[in-house]
């Protein structure tokens, strides 16, 4: 240690002295004289600076570690100064920052009169380029005195203040940004929220304090004031708000409307040591937009349908124009015979000839007008309302070809369509419509040639009942020039597209995946190896759980 001083007896031998007695006034053994010398070294080496003080306040015992880190010298210590002392040579050298003891020293001798319960660490600041930040523990000695620890906690409290910096940091970003965040702990307390989340449930103060509150308690408040009234039954109805207290997080993004009319983006996140965490987003506007946009869409299919059955009703009702037309000729002209009396046997037979045969020909083409028209009202009622209905699934995808006819008329490519006629399925027809509808002219905008010296492609739709799921599959196919690889990760995003000068606006397959996925709960993967076109594999379920067959 360094306060090991040695003293000369008189006859000459050196004895260690501990504490500032002398060996023999100690009366100790060898043992003691041993376990002294042990304790001593290990007090030496310690990385913290140790200082022992009697009932006087003077310095009995220290270490090297003290010397340094109050930037004194061993042979000041080594005269037994007082504290005050002590504070004086620290103030001298230059290692205290202060001009003053006494306020030092009634602040220290206040201190080491306080409880120890009441006993915090004092800190002071190393003076000088080292810029040393000191925590000293005192603790008193039952025979008077203290002991003295100091402690260098520069690089710990350097790190404590770069932690709270991050931290603080991180609390601004959180109450900045326009997302609403919580973090929920595996007991449903909610440990952390930012204030956009309050915000955006309009959550009362009461609701987090005290804090952290619980989620379902959340839930329960949300629930009671009619936050979800517009969910599924199946969410709000009795054993749901029975079961809040067992209330279970599904990762993955939701929708969740509210009461005053806006819509949140609800998206939830595991964490590896069971608690979540969830965000919310504003959406509003976003989802008019898109609401918006699928009118729009609906209505671009509405006028391709318009177009496909005028084209088709044009036919009969054209047939039926020309028969009527020559009978109404026939019948002038046999009128003028009859008035004249020159009507001739073989005139009446070709007259009733012709008139029979016009007649055939007139009611089987109104007959064909009139089921277009009532195709045309079914359909366009499916487009408008996308209400669901038990529907036969060949004759809908056949009037859907009907309304295509006129945009393949104008290309050399052909369909075929292969569904068994008896397949029934329950569900928005309006929105298979549109499906199909962007399928198809998704192959001819971009899988097969255009123009008039196209190759012939072919398109061919098929279509099955699996019976283990219960659910229909859709099989289109195209024998176009396919997808490049790299695009078959971004073909369903919204506004992607390879042909944005050439009419292309992305939104034609973006709106596939969302009817698919989200109208027709049903699942949308795309294939296409090289030099095989493009395939897409559409799996919706044949009825809704729990609806019987009609």
């Amino acid at each position: 240690m360094t306060n090991s001083r040695v003293k000369a007896d008189q006859d000459g031998a050196d004895k260690p002295v501990a504490n500032g007695e002398s060996a023999g006034q100690s009366g100790g053994s060898a043992d003691h004289l041993s376990g002294l010398t042990l304790h001593s070294l290990v007090i030496e080496h310690m990385d913290q600076g140790v200082l022992v003080a009697d009932d006087k306040t003077r310095v009995i015992v220290w270490n090297r570690r003290a010397c340094e880190l109050l930037g004194v010298s061993a042979d000041f210590l080594a005269t037994r100064p007082t504290h005050v002392e002590v504070l004086g040579e620290m103030i001298r050298t230059g290692a205290l920052v202060t001009a003053e003891i006494n306020p030092v020293s009634t602040l220290i001798a206040a201190w080491l009169t306080l409880p120890e319960s009441e006993r915090r660490p004092l800190i002071y600041e190393r003076n000088g380029p080292t810029g040393l930040r000191i925590e000293v523990r005192t603790s008193p000695l039952p025979e008077g005195g203290y002991v003295r620890t100091f402690t260098d906690i520069t690089q710990r409290q350097a790190a404590e203040q770069a932690l709270a910096e991050k931290t603080r940091l991180l609390d601004t970003t959180l109450e900045t940004i326009a997302q609403g965040i919580i973090l929920v702990d595996p007991s449903l307390r909610i440990v952390l929220c930012n204030r956009r989340y309050r915000e955006l449930l309009d959550l009362p103060d009461y609701m987090l304090d005290p804090f952290p509150p619980r989620a379902p308690d959340i839930i329960a408040f949300q629930i009671g004031r009619g936050d979800f009234d517009s969910l599924p039954a199946a969410v709000t109805h009795r054993p749901f708000w029975d079961r809040i207290e067992g209330f279970v997080f599904a990762p993955g993004t939701t929708e969740r409307p509210l009461r005053n009319g806006r819509t949140l983006g609800v998206e939830t996140f595991a964490l590896a040591d069971g608690g979540w965490v969830r965000t919310f987003t504003d959406i509003t506007e976003g989802k008019r937009a898109q609401d918006a946009l699928l009118v729009s869409e609906k209505m671009a299919s509405l006028g391709q349908l318009v177009a496909g059955i005028a084209h088709e009703i044009n036919t009969p009702i054209g047939t039926g124009v020309t028969a009527a037309s020559l009978l109404a000729e026939k019948t002038q002209s046999l009128t003028q015979a009859v008035e004249a009396g020159a009507l001739r046997r073989s005139q009446l037979d070709g007259y009733l000839h012709i008139a029979r045969e016009s007649s055939r020909f007139i009611l089987s083409n109104l007959t064909r007008a009139a089921e277009l028209i009532q195709s045309f009202k079914q359909v366009a009622v499916d487009q408008a309302t996308d209400e669901s209905r038990l529907f036969t699934v060949r004759d809908y995808l056949e009037e859907i070809l009907v309304s295509l006819q006129p945009r393949l008329k104008r290309t050399p490519h052909t369909m075929t369509l292969e569904c068994p006629g008896d397949l029934t399925m329950y569900g928005p027809p309006g929105a298979l419509f549109r499906v199909i509808t962007n399928l198809v002219i998704n192959s001819l905008m971009h899988g097969l040639e255009e123009g008039a010296t196209a190759l012939p492609g072919h398109m061919v739709l098929r279509v099955r009942h699996e019976k283990d799921t219960d659910c229909v599959v859709f099989h289109y196919h195209d024998t176009g020039r396919g997808i490049p690889e790299k695009n078959l990760k971004r073909v369903f995003d919204p506004f992607f597209t390879t042909r944005r000068g050439e009419g292309g606006t992305g939104l034609g397959l973006h709106i596939v995946y969302n009817l698919v996925t989200q109208t027709l709960g049903g699942t949308l993967a795309v294939h296409s190896p090289p030099g095989q076109g493009a395939t897409f594999l559409i799996k919706v379920p044949r009825l809704p759980a729990g609806l019987p067959e009609e």
